[in-house]
């Protein structure tokens, strides 16, 4: 009996000792085979600025825009959308660990993106993603 329980006592503790040490899954919006979908992250200690794809927008549609942080992710992030280059409609932030979202009227039809920017451009400590997509 002894050595049955001393077994368990070793296997429970391989067990635990193993689930300790998988990464964390990280929960940052991304499509997941959503059409008329792009999505942009960031990995800690990577990068600054992240773009997604570009999807196409017809002039009148409305475009939702979205960011979450995750840990270890100790900034916050500026996101929003562009067109050529440019920054279109509102900026938005999300806080460390925390999501923000936004909306955008297409004026002009075209290919559009989200841009994600770690502490405004100014650090490396992002983790986290979000998606540019027809609303």
């Amino acid at each position: 009996m002894k050595k049955v329980l001393k077994v368990l006592t070793l296997s429970l503790l391989v067990i635990c000792s193993f689930n300790a040490n998988l990464p964390e899954a990280n929960a940052y919006f991304a499509c997941g085979g959503t059409p008329r979908c792009a999505d942009a992250k960031l990995l800690y200690g990577q990068a600054v600025y992240s773009s997604s794809a570009a999807v196409y927008f017809t002039q009148g549609e409305t475009i939702y825009y979205s960011w979450e942080n995750d840990k270890p992710g100790i900034m916050h992030v500026t996101f929003y959308i562009s067109k050529g280059g440019v920054q279109v409609g509102e900026m938005k932030f999300a806080a460390r660990e925390g999501m923000d979202y936004g909306f955008y009227t297409v004026k002009e039809s075209g290919y559009y993106y989200l841009t994600g920017a770690c502490e405004g451009g100014n650090d490396t400590r992002c983790q986290g993603g979000g998606t540019i997509q027809l609303w």
